[in-house]
C-alpha cells in the first residue's frame, strides 16, 4: 500500500482473507480507491471489483488529521447473513455516482441499492456500526453537519433502507472541534 491504512475485517467464512479499508490509492503498484480484498496469501482478491471504486473527497479527518484522497475509515458486516459490508469514509462518489461518505456493498464490490442514503452526509464517517439484533440498522458517526439535508450533528441511525431510525439533531452541538470516532451498542438488549 502506498498510504495509510484505517480499518481491516476479516471475512466471516473462515478462509483468512480480509477487506482493507485505506487512504491508499494503490496496493502492489496497481490502483486501489481505499478499499480491497485480499486473500490469505495477501494477494488482491479480483472477484471483488469496485470498478472506478471511490471518488471525491471530503478532507477532514478524526483529530486534526486531513485526507488528499478519498479514504475509507470505517467497515462492518451488515448483521442480516447476507456477507454484505458498510463503508464509511471522505468519498463523495462511487462507481462514477454520487455516494456521499457511507456505502453497503455487496460481497463481489457492487452497491447494494436498497440502502439509499440519497444526498447523504455532508462530510467525513469516521465509524459504521451495525445493531447486533440482525435488522440491518447503522449507527454512523463522524464530523457531519447533516443528514438528507437535515440537521444531524455527528451521529444517526439509519434503517437498512437508508432512511432515519434516530437522529439526535443538534444535541452533540455544532462546535467544528466536536467529532464522534467510536460507537458501541449496550448489550443489554436496549438496542440502545
Amino acid at each position: 500500500f502506498d498510504k495509510a491504512i484505517w480499518s481491516i475485517l476479516p471475512l466471516q467464512d473462515g478462509s483468512g482473507s480480509l477487506y482493507v479499508g485505506g487512504e491508499f490509492t494503490q496496493f502492489c503498484y496497481q490502483t486501489a480507491t481505499g478499499l480491497i480484498r485480499m486473500t490469505s496469501d495477501f494477494k488482491r482478491d479480483a472477484t471483488f471489483d469496485l470498478g472506478t471504486g471511490f471518488t471525491g473527497n471530503y478532507t477532514s479527518g478524526p483529530g486534526s488529521h486531513t485526507f488528499a484522497t478519498p479514504t475509507v475509515l470505517s467497515l462492518a458486516y451488515v448483521p442480516d447473513g447476507s456477507g454484505d459490508i458498510y463503508v464509511g469514509g471522505t468519498f463523495k462518489n462511487f462507481r462514477g455516482s454520487a455516494q456521499k461518505t457511507v456505502v453497503r456493498l455487496k460481497s463481489d464490490g457492487t452497491k447494494n441499492s436498497a440502502f439509499d442514503i440519497g444526498s447523504g452526509l455532508d462530510d467525513s464517517v469516521y465509524v459504521v456500526e451495525p445493531w447486533d439484533d440482525g435488522s440491518g440498522k447503522v449507527y454512523v458517526g463522524g464530523s457531519f453537519y447533516h443528514y438528507q439535508g437535515t440537521v444531524a450533528y455527528k451521529y444517526i441511525l439509519l434503517n437498512n433502507d437508508g432512511s432515519v431510525s434516530y437522529n439526535p439533531g443538534s444535541y452533540l452541538g455544532s462546535s467544528s472541534g466536536c467529532e464522534v470516532t467510536a460507537l458501541l451498542p449496550l448489550a443489554d438488549g436496549s438496542n440502545r
